[in-house]
């Protein structure tokens, strides 16, 4: 009779001990899983900076540990992508190649994990030569350009064998001493990367690294840049092209009548502000139809260029 009083109070106690650790064991997995959700959230609005902290050795820690993982991979990747989105702004909205470079040159280690940037771009005046544009975070500035030797063909070369370059710092030498700023700052390795317009190359793109950069696993977009850089001077050169057309006789590389009146105008506006006296001079040929009639087109061209 004592058996059956108490075997209905300790099938109750069992049941009620397992609902109670039931219930702590869901409570157990609920609380990471909430602060999953609520990390899932703060993704979505955009903040990457806070980690989630679960004190679990199972799989709720891994979870967690491979929660934070994406999180700072995200972070990465949206502020290559910001960055990204401002160089497109900077290629679109600037004139001038060397306002592009200025602003464009210290935003590049927030694209790709380097400490270092520079651009070279074939001189068209001397193609022998480039201008180099320079920018270096452990000083703290961007370098005065220099104008280096720069020999094209053998670069295209390299290129055309591998058309990204991986150079350790002793070897920015020869060919590549353009680069010897980037290693004197302390670059590990060089990256390099061809700039073409009309599939010649027109300049490179150099991107210094210590020896630990690139170890977080971010994107590389040092391609992506390039690529944006080729078609900037490609869309320079066509526009530099059409302004020349417009404002500049063919034959003597002079400027035209369209030029002349638009500089007259403002030298003429100029010296009524501040009262200052000017003078045109105005040449004549006489008889220069003569020349052709006589000597052919070709010579009176000539006649007109000197």
């Amino acid at each position: 009779s004592t058996w059956r009083l108490l075997f209905p109070a300790l099938m109750l106690a069992a049941l009620l001990l397992a609902a109670w650790l039931a219930v702590r064991q869901l409570a157990r997995q609920l609380r990471p899983l909430h602060k999953l959700v609520v990390a899932t959230r703060r993704i979505a609005a955009r903040d990457f900076d806070t980690p989630v902290r679960v004190e679990s050795s199972d799989e709720f820690g891994e979870l967690a540990n491979a929660f934070d993982g994406m999180q700072r991979a995200l972070k990465r990747e949206f502020a290559a992508v910001e960055a990204m989105a401002e160089v497109d702004r900077l290629l679109l909205e600037s004139r001038g190649l060397e306002t592009v470079l200025d602003a464009l040159l210290p935003r590049m280690s927030r694209v790709v994990a380097c400490h270092s940037a520079s651009v070279a771009l074939v001189d068209p005046m001397s193609p022998d030569r480039a201008r180099v544009f320079e920018y270096l975070p452990a000083l703290g500035e961007s370098l005065p350009v220099r104008r280096v030797v720069f020999d094209a063909e053998r670069l295209q070369d390299h290129f055309a064998r591998n058309p990204i370059l991986e150079l350790q710092g002793a070897q920015v030498e020869g060919d590549f001493a353009f680069l010897s700023s980037l290693a004197d700052c302390g670059a590990k390795r060089v990256r390099l990367l061809p700039l073409r317009q009309d599939n010649a190359i027109a300049g490179v793109l150099a991107l210094g690294f210590d020896a630990d950069d690139e170890a977080d696993g971010r994107r590389d977009h040092s391609k992506e840049l390039a690529d944006r850089l080729s078609v900037a001077l490609s869309n320079l050169a066509h526009g530099d092209a059409l302004y020349r057309q417009a404002h500049f006789d063919s034959l003597t590389g002079l400027p035209n009548r369209q030029f002349f009146h638009k500089r007259l105008r403002v030298d003429m506006e100029s010296a009524a502000l501040t009262g200052t006296p000017g003078a045109l001079i105005y040449i004549d040929l006489d008889n220069f139809k003569r020349v052709n009639d006589t000597a052919g087109h070709a010579s009176g061209d000539e006649l007109l260029r000197i």
